[in-house]
């Protein structure tokens, strides 16, 4: 162990024992995987490293990931008794430095190279559930390879159960592979994790649901069961004058392509305010950009986007403009030349809901950008759901009970299609390890 490494231990070791090991630890029941915090932390104080990350292992299987992006401040951390004696842990780097310890050990992901049926606890509603699960037998398909269909597939997959995954894309992993930037997380240990968990399991790329595959396609081949888990892909589109003109790009344009780096641009228009505004603003500052601004239609208090995602933003020298209601896209030579906005005002609404309306045109304001961003979120494929019979709310999410069971027998749905609130790697993998064990 050199210098750095022995210091890293040390102050986790510090950081570990400050954990009261709390009864009925808050910690743990805030964590929607099930992950035993409040024990991987024990461990650690103890100096067993592997046994710390073999507990993070047995109920997250992309626990080294979440150790790096986990929104833990409003998750684990949220409600760590800590908080009244000064600060909560730093649960998210502890998790980071036990897995990336034993990686450095040349030690694999735990919870796919276990080969017996494990017994698994899952943290329901904050109810923990400790069961023996039997084998499973037969075929199960799940749509989707995201980290909550990987997820799925993986705890059927050690039940028993023969599992195909169905993927549109030509690539495993979802928004993991398909949205994070660079700067975010470190793009060799992100693949390697993935690597491993893709490795183990049978996955059909190019497989577009609702044209080469179908849930009555399926049943006729016997599978007999299905989880949806293909996410939220269409992204949402902002009709404004000017929205044709050279330079006005969509997030996935950003963070996905790379003909916009082609036109030189200077200063750069994000419209919205989720994690996903946030990773493309971020993006366009590390691209060299002189001047990036992020425009919202709501205030402080209707930013989606998770604190420590804004710090990082505000430290990057990115501008927030609240109550920006955007009106038309300037041009001039077919070229992108400023945005024109409505100053707004939010209505309140009942159960938290929220709008916004336009004050009088004198406090419109016009903001000279040769670039436009549209990131304000993405759309379930409704048309697509319908259509093979399953039911959705308002919000376009699909209906489901507390199994994860859609209206349909044997077709249950997860993450980001049944849920509203911001995609998180580890709200994925706990969704696809309750419908794994709700199938079984």
């Amino acid at each position: 162990m050199n210098c750095c490494e022995e210091k890293k231990l040390k102050g986790c070791l510090l950081e570990a024992d400050r954990c009261l090991q709390c009864y009925d630890a808050p910690c743990t029941k805030g964590c929607p995987a099930g992950v035993e915090v409040d024990k991987f932390i024990r461990l650690i104080s103890k100096g067993d490293i592997v046994g710390a990350a073999e507990t993070i292992e047995k109920d997250n299987p992309f626990g080294l990931i979440c150790g790096v992006i986990c929104p833990h401040e409003s998750l684990c951390q949220k409600d760590c008794t800590s908080h009244k004696l000064g600060r909560p842990i730093d649960i998210r780097n502890l998790q980071r430095y036990a897995l990336e310890t034993v990686r450095k050990e040349g030690r694999g992901n735990s919870a796919i190279t276990r080969d017996e049926i494990p017994v698994q606890r899952i943290n329901m509603g904050g109810n923990i559930k400790f069961e023996t699960y039997p084998a499973g037998e037969g075929k199960i398909a799940v749509i989707g390879a995201g980290p909550s269909g990987l997820t799925c597939a993986m705890y059927l997959k050690q039940m028993g159960y023969q599992v195909e995954i169905f993927e549109q894309t030509l690539r495993a992993g979802g928004r993991l592979t398909q949205g994070i930037p660079g700067f975010r997380i470190n793009q060799e240990m992100l693949n390697a994790e993935l690597k491993v968990i893709i490795d183990s399991l049978t996955i059909h790329y190019g497989k577009v649901f609702g044209a080469d595959i179908t849930l009555s396609g399926l049943q006729e081949q016997g599978f007999k069961a299905v989880y949806l888990a293909c996410g939220k892909w269409r992204e949402k589109t902002l009709k404004l004058p000017g929205s044709d003109l050279k330079g006005v790009y969509n997030s996935s344009d950003i963070l996905l392509g790379s003909e916009w780096q082609k036109r030189n641009h200077q200063k750069a228009a994000v419209i919205g305010a989720g994690n996903v505004a946030m990773d493309v603003a971020g993006t366009l500052v590390a691209a060299g950009l002189e001047e990036v601004h992020v425009f919202f239609i709501g205030s402080n208090k209707e930013v989606t986007a998770w604190q420590s995602e804004r710090e990082d933003a505000w430290q990057k020298g990115i501008v927030f403009h609240m109550l920006a209601l955007p009106e038309a896209i300037v041009g001039e030579e077919g070229k992108v030349k400023a945005i024109k906005f409505n100053r707004s005002k939010v209505l309140e609404g009942e159960n938290g809901a929220w709008s916004v309306k336009p004050l009088e045109d004198a406090l419109n304001f016009t903001y000279a950008v040769d670039m436009v961003v549209t990131s304000i979120g993405f759309d379930t494929p409704r048309d697509v759901l319908t259509a093979q019979g399953i039911e959705l709310n308002k919000t376009g999410h699909i209906v489901v009970d507390a199994n994860l069971q859609t209206n349909l027998p044997d077709i249950f749905a997860g993450g980001d299609l049944t849920e509203s609130h911001s995609f998180s790697v580890v709200r994925a993998v706990g969704d696809g390890k309750r419908a794994a064990l709700n199938i079984h």
